[in-house]
């Protein structure tokens, strides 16, 4: 799922650079919010993979 959302991401921001009208903008940012949800995975991924005493350490800023 990170694959998908992070090639789904790059994708719409490339395009993102070659718009010529702001329908297209619209259009590639409704595509971007479709490919949404990196940033929650990774954490859950982070989360599942570490172990339970460092995940605050982990998961932290």
């Amino acid at each position: 799922m990170l694959i998908r959302a992070s090639f789904g991401m790059a994708v719409a921001m490339f395009l993102m650079g070659l718009v010529s009208n702001v329908w297209q903008l619209l259009a590639l940012r409704a595509l971007q919010g479709l490919f949404s949800g990196y940033i929650s995975n990774a954490q859950a991924l982070i989360a599942s993979q570490t172990p339970r005493n460092h995940s605050g350490q982990a998961l932290g800023p």
